[in-house]
């Protein structure tokens, strides 16, 4: 999260991390079966879209070289992916639960956070 920052503009990460409510519905309809109710496609369909126009319209400054370019994508490509991830994390922890409860997911979830710290540390740039 924190090295997108490094590479794209606050809205671009912002509007890309907060759609990790949209992945998760959508992973939850696939990966748990669960349903989801018209009101929720829709809002999924109009957060898309406000996404779509945010990057649109930074990305139109027209006054970017070529490698301002390249690192606001890739910091929108981290941001996009930061919220990938953090929706894959609840639904891992929603499905533990129903399809093995009493599961103790605490060392889990500690062991995630640090490899995710780590793999951070790592891309961090100089």
């Amino acid at each position: 999260f924190t090295l997108a920052f490094q590479y794209t503009t606050s809205a671009n990460v912002l509007s890309f991390t907060a759609l990790s409510l949209i992945w998760t519905s959508i992973l939850s309809r696939f990966v748990l079966g669960e349903t989801l109710p018209q009101r929720t496609i829709i809002a999924n369909v109009l957060a898309l879209m406000g996404s779509v126009i945010v990057v649109v319209g930074i990305s139109q400054d027209g006054d970017e070289t070529e490698t301002e370019l390249f690192e606001s994508i890739l910091g929108t490509v981290i941001a996009f992916f930061t919220g990938v991830g953090s929706a894959v994390r609840v639904v891992t922890l929603r499905s533990a639960a129903l399809w093995a409860p009493g599961t103790p997911m605490l060392m889990g979830m500690l062991l995630g956070q640090v490899l995710t710290a780590l793999l951070g540390l790592c891309l961090y740039p100089d």
